[in-house]
């Protein structure tokens, strides 16, 4: 008896091996009666052995899914559904919100397991938002259309379904089985392979319906030669360049609205080769040097080059491949969704709006490397490049040695002097303050801006989610709402006495005049 005893002491205490020598010791100095009791309480303990293994062998039962309340808003589909109306189907739930960048990385991957399980699995968006404004349905209904969504989005605007699945980050996603059991959920971009295995795992072992479910919205398209346009500049002569990115190519116009030439053509790829022939997803981000028109084809991952004599477009920078980038001494070779570009001299600065950070494109000896931002998704000043971190920065504004950076995802304006590495805020207080109130840089809130220009004192602000444009008096040190009721501007630039707006969600671009304060669309044909 004394031997069992002492083996269980020992495993009791094994997390500690200096108890259990003293364990040993005691058992030579207790009574008989004492050795007893404590084997009963040994045996009421479970007898302590083979316990890990024990819990290694037994499966945590699968918990049911929580069904969406009834009064949930459904998009993108003609009727609304519960989620016991899919028993029979593998579903998958897409907790995200339009804004985040880390969302929109993953739509391509939802669209391969649409199309590789098109008979099996049921794909659900779930729109918890982030920012106010995303929780308007009319506004997450254009983002279903600016990113080509097919499959059906609730909208969550009070965060119940959130909460009922425990939710903390975007993106996360949810796998259901045909009974309606959770079998796997994840946060984060890097899940594809996970899911597919297991949807393979679930076709061999479950029961899958061959009832089809239409999701098919019908829509009416809508009659505009641009599509979600997004960043815009002015080359010397005050003719346009505009980022058409939903029709995913590059259009210049006059100051009248004609269209001169366009750069891509129209089909969703990545070619090279000549302006008509070659291929863009998404462009976002322009910036001119010499003859040529620099691009942030931002679905892509890489910086194109239009030689706009040549009249062909190359590709500079980046592999297709995203990543965070951590060696500031290695050139880079993988660009994660860069949102905008700007000119300083013999550099073509990046945001790289994906992993935080800015990188840079040294003309001389046609080479990237990182610059600042550590990676993480923060609003950080520092002194040290390497320590600063942003949220998802994607507008961009050189003058001097000054780098003007909207930063949507603090609702912030910051400025980074690229001489001597300092990073400052101007406007902003963390990822979650936001909101829609001039003033001070104290008391001034902003709510996910996309993008900023500067003409003498006045920084120029595309206030994207409150709909306005807003100026910063670097003088006066006060922030003043210019132009409102606007539908998410994502780009501003400025061409002697106008101010050019791309009006995102109404396929515009319209020409504010600085003295006379005249707002007018420039009809594109």
């Amino acid at each position: 008896m004394l031997n069992i005893l002492f083996l269980c002491s020992f495993r009791l205490c094994s997390t500690n091996r200096e108890k259990s020598f003293k364990g040993f010791s005691l058992f030579y100095f207790l009574s008989m009666h004492k050795l007893l009791i404590l084997w009963l309480v040994l045996l009421l303990l479970g007898a302590c052995q083979n316990t890990e293994q024990k819990n290694k062998n037994v499966q945590t039962p699968r918990l049911n899914a929580p069904e969406f309340p009834k009064e949930i808003q459904w998009l993108n589909t003609p009727k609304s559904y519960q989620l016991q109306d899919f028993r029979g189907k593998i579903v998958l739930l897409d907790f995200w919100t339009y804004g985040c960048v880390n969302c929109y990385h993953i739509l391509p991957y939802l669209k391969k397991l649409e199309k590789e399980f098109a008979n099996e699995l049921i794909v659900i968006g779930v729109h918890s938002a982030k920012f106010d404004t995303e929780k308007a349905t009319a506004q997450i209904q254009k983002a279903i259309k600016k990113y080509a969504i097919t499959h059906p989005i609730v909208n969550d605007f009070d965060s119940k379904i959130w909460d009922s699945y425990a939710v903390k980050a975007w993106p996360t996603l949810v796998l259901i089985d045909t009974k309606g059991k959770i079998v796997l959920q994840k946060s984060g971009e890097n899940f594809y392979e996970t899911f597919r295995n297991k949807i393979l795992e679930l076709k061999k072992t479950e029961t899958i319906s061959t009832k089809k479910f239409d999701f098919s919205q019908k829509t009416i398209p809508e009659k505009s030669v641009l599509n979600f346009p997004t960043k815009i500049i002015t080359d010397a002569e005050g003719n346009l360049w505009i980022a058409d990115t939903g029709n995913h190519r590059v259009v210049q116009i006059s100051p009248e609205g004609k269209i001169l030439q366009t750069i891509g053509s129209g089909k969703q790829g990545f070619k090279d080769g000549t302006f008509a022939e070659a291929m863009l997803d998404e462009p976002q981000g322009l910036a001119l040097k010499n003859n040529n028109l620099y691009i942030a084809d931002t679905r892509n991952n890489r910086i194109r080059k239009a030689d706009l004599k040549e009249k062909t477009l190359t590709s500079i920078a980046g592999n297709g491949t995203r990543s965070l980038i951590k060696n500031f001494t290695e050139p880079v070779q993988s660009l994660n969704s860069p949102w905008d570009l700007c000119v300083q001299e013999n550099t073509l600065w990046i945001a790289n709006a994906g992993s935080h950070q800015i990188l840079y494109y040294d003309f001389l000896t046609n080479k990237t490397f990182w610059k600042a931002g550590s990676g993480a998704e923060a609003l950080y000043d520092s002194n040290n490049p390497q320590q600063s971190a942003f949220a998802q920065p994607s507008g961009l504004f050189a003058q001097k040695n000054l780098l003007y950076i909207a930063d949507p995802e603090a609702s912030a304006i910051r400025v980074f002097d690229t001489k001597n590495n300092s990073l400052k805020t101007l406007i902003g207080k963390g990822l979650f303050y936001f909101g829609d109130a001039d003033g001070s840089p104290e008391t001034a809130r902003l709510q996910h801006p996309m993008a900023v220009c500067k003409s003498e004192n006045l920084l120029y602000i595309a206030d994207t989610y409150n709909g306005k444009v807003k100026t910063f008096d670097l003088n006066t040190n006060l922030v003043k709402t210019l132009i409102s009721n606007l539908d998410e501007p994502n780009g501003l630039c400025i061409f002697k006495n106008f101010l050019y707006i791309s009006n995102t969600n109404q396929h515009q671009i319209l020409r504010y005049h600085i003295q006379t304060q005249e707002l007018k669309n420039i009809l594109i044909h």
